[in-house]
């Protein structure tokens, strides 16, 4: 199969017989279908967790039957043969690759995963707690600094939202999560050695296997951005911050959170 989408950006076609996919990613391919008219498994391997903690988990339910028009009804007797496996940094984007230079960022950031105290975790020592008022309508009263936000308290504030001034380069080096509001250069994925300013993937989705990885987005677009995990559980207990990307512009100018009195 020829792989050539990742989280609804096109992708230069990168032939591969396996992916892996984790939470929130999506992955188109086009399926060459030149094998022999008959019937064949698609195999999917979750992996990774505790597997006493699924005590329900059957993998053989995790799959699935591709069958040739003509062959018979009948479950596949094909067998595993794991083949070329994709390697993420291989793929480059279609439109604009490494468009974001190599250039040093003007705002990296470091996110620190932590589990002192399980089930929960914390961010560079924060736990993230939904606040009482949405970040969102904060900066559009005013709020353009930590200390602005509610709670009051900086330390717990600062920990969980992260202010971005805008059309600035911003790097973010973290265990694997999800952005709202941005696609990211994937200048780092997970494991690699070196960095790709050239033509690094771009996605939304990113994740971690034991390393850091590091993407890269330009903050052109005001809001408030939830960067979180994407397993239900993690989000759950803590793991996610919040950006408030420009917050001046969330009030006025043309990219603006507040509806015009025209549109009422």
């Amino acid at each position: 199969m020829d792989i050539m989408e990742f989280d609804g950006i096109e992708h230069n076609p990168v032939p591969a017989q396996n992916f892996d996919i984790f939470a929130a990613q999506r992955v188109s391919f086009i399926l060459n279908a030149n094998q022999t008219v008959g019937n064949y498994w698609i195999r999917a391997f979750p992996t990774g967790g505790d597997p006493a903690g699924n005590p329900n988990y059957n993998p053989d339910l995790t799959l699935a039957v591709l069958r040739y028009k003509g062959a018979p009804a009948v479950e596949p007797t094909t067998v595993n043969t794991p083949g070329h496996k994709l390697i993420e940094g291989d793929m480059h984007p279609i439109e604009e690759p490494g468009k974001l230079g190599s250039g040093p960022a003007d705002v990296a950031i470091t996110l620190n995963i932590g589990q002192p105290n399980p089930p929960f975790f914390d961010i560079n020592g924060i736990s993230y707690l939904s606040p009482p008022l949405p970040v969102l309508l904060q900066l559009l009263s005013g709020a353009k600094t930590p200390q602005d936000l509610i709670p009051s308290i900086a330390l717990k504030t600062c920990g969980k939202v992260f202010i971005l001034p805008p059309n600035k380069l911003i790097e973010i080096s973290i265990p694997g999560t999800g952005l709202h509001g941005h696609a990211f250069d994937l200048v780092r994925p997970s494991n690699a050695d070196e960095l790709n300013f050239v033509n690094p993937p771009r996605r939304d989705v990113a994740a971690v296997a034991g390393g850091n990885m590091t993407f890269r987005f330009f903050s052109d677009n005001p809001g408030a951005w939830f960067l979180h995990c994407h397993i239900d559980w993690h989000l759950e207990v803590g793991l996610a911050v919040v950006f408030g990307e420009a917050p001046a512009e969330n009030v006025e100018g043309p990219q603006a959170q507040i509806t015009p009195q025209d549109w009422l």
